[in-house]
């Protein structure tokens, strides 16, 4: 996963990703490599996909729009979100 703006001439992913999406039954938690940025239970988001992003807001309020990879990840988190509560 990657910010959905990418440094211009930034052709190649980097090798260790800054952003980590970790995923449980209970929540979901955006992590900078050791840094935890949020941390919300499913049933407190809502999760939609635009393409390729993945928009998680929490209570009304947008917490992230993420460039999810490979093609067809973000709609196959939101469905999975859709099934924990989201």
């Amino acid at each position: 996963m990657r910010p959905p703006l990418a440094p211009q001439g930034d052709a190649a992913p980097p090798e260790n990703p800054p952003y980590q999406l970790r995923l449980t039954t209970r929540t979901s938690q955006l992590w900078e490599h050791a840094d935890l940025l949020w941390s919300h239970p499913w049933k407190e988001l809502r999760v939609t996909a635009d393409g390729p992003r993945l928009r998680v807001f929490h209570h009304g309020r947008e917490r992230g729009v993420l460039l999810v990879e490979p093609p067809g990840s973000a709609e196959e988190l939101r469905l999975a979100a859709r099934r924990l509560g989201a």
